[in-house]
């Protein structure tokens, strides 16, 4: 009812299928409660011969609700302990949010209001009240006696310290300090297992008991199944595999998991592979002198001591795009004008070249535009049309692609 309130749901809207199949289950499951019975009358106990009469109430919450519940212990001289429960209070938690160690808090103040109802009610002697909490945070709130807090906490630890003593106030498990021994869950597990196998291979463990075999279209045939203790255990060799469970299907329970795991799927999936792309013509054209289409590139910078200074000095790499030779020269800086003067005594060492491929360095693209403008400037004589027989081509190549052939 409580989430209904949260979304909004008026009384005449129709209710979502989930919705609705939690409160067929809810309901089922409270018709289940109809033949459990908890014994509640007082006038059983033999309150002559009692000698110690204790109140203990029990408070707990958590985001959907608080609530506390309260029994009366009763001891007799030969050593009988008598317990009845008495009442229980429960409250659904807010729909504004509220965090859980202040429900814990509002829970411990709803403990001692049913403690003082109930001392307020009964007619024989209580010879003491004990409050029962697993919060440490309520402990350390009720104990402090210089609190600095806020109004919430401050009002809710005052009505706990009116109504009950710092004295009766425990914390619920630290103070039993339960140990489970080694045996002890060794037999829980025994049980838990022998239970499970109850459920699904009844009909196995029932012809295994008898002395018979199994039938052949059990999943456990295969398995050679055995029983030891009352447990379904593997035979023959195949026990040895899997020494404590063997789990029926278990790699295709985990295979069918993880393929419907989107993240598994991402971390595990198979890497993608990039198909290269063909190599231009200038890669693989034949019959050509060295250096006729030829790629570029600049790396460095190398430090050259000059006098009392260190100048900075960077490398210029010429590839022949088809056999691959390289030709080296030194550009001084990374300017355009660097760049052009490597560039003519490359030309004037290995001849003319038809094309350049090179990346888009800045300076390099400043270079294609002064050599634009130099033909420009030729344009008209004779020196123009020897340039223009044997002009060079530049080319750029698109960034990332390196198979178009760089000088790298």
């Amino acid at each position: 009812m409580q989430d209904l309130c949260r979304l909004k749901i008026a009384w005449d809207m129709e209710l979502d299928p989930d919705t609705t199949d939690r409160i067929k289950a809810w309901a089922k499951r409270l018709s289940q409660t109809s033949g459990t019975s908890v014994p509640r009358s007082l006038k059983v106990i033999p309150w002559e011969s009692a000698t110690l009469v204790q109140l203990h109430l029990f408070s707990d919450a958590s985001v959907m609700a608080l609530g506390v519940v309260a029994y009366l212990r009763v001891s007799h001289p030969w050593g009988n302990v008598s317990c009845r429960f008495i009442m229980g209070k429960a409250r659904v938690a807010p729909l504004k949010h509220v965090s859980v160690p202040r429900l814990e808090l509002s829970a411990a103040v709803l403990a001692v209001r049913l403690g003082s109802t109930i001392l307020a009610m009964i007619d024989f002697r209580v010879d003491g009240v004990y409050y029962w909490t697993d919060s440490t945070t309520v402990l350390r709130y009720i104990r402090n006696d210089q609190p600095r807090n806020q109004t919430f906490v401050a009002n809710r630890v005052s009505m706990i310290r009116e109504g009950s003593d710092q004295k009766e106030w425990r914390q619920l498990l630290s103070e039993l300090d339960v140990h489970l021994s080694t045996k002890i869950i060794s037999l829980a597990e025994t049980v838990v297992v022998q239970v499970t196998q109850r459920v699904d291979y009844e009909l196995e463990i029932e012809s295994l008991e008898k002395g018979g075999a199994i039938r052949a279209s059990s999943s456990l045939r295969r398995l050679k199944p055995i029983l030891r203790n009352g447990l379904l255990c593997v035979g023959g060799r195949l026990s040895l595999v899997r020494e404590k469970f063997w789990v029926i299907k278990g790699h295709a329970a985990v295979r069918r998991v993880l393929s419907r795991c989107v993240r598994c799927r991402r971390a595990h999936g198979n890497a993608i592979e990039q198909l290269m792309a063909d190599l231009p013509p200038d890669r693989v054209e034949s019959g050509k002198p060295p250096f006729y289409r030829t790629g570029v590139d600049l790396f460095g910078p190398f430090f050259v001591k000059r006098g009392r200074a260190q100048m900075k000095h960077w490398g210029v790499i010429f590839t022949c795009l088809n056999m691959r030779a390289i030709h080296l020269e030194v550009a001084s800086n990374l300017t355009s004008d660097s760049f052009i003067s490597a560039f003519r005594r490359f030309l004037a060492r290995r001849g003319q070249v038809k094309t350049v491929r090179c990346d888009c360095g800045t300076n390099i693209v400043g270079s294609r535009k002064v050599l634009d403008s130099s033909y420009e400037f030729l344009a008209g004589n004779k020196v123009r049309n020897e340039l223009l027989g044997c002009g060079v081509e530049f080319i750029l190549n698109p960034p990332g692609a390196t198979h178009f052939g760089g000088a790298c």
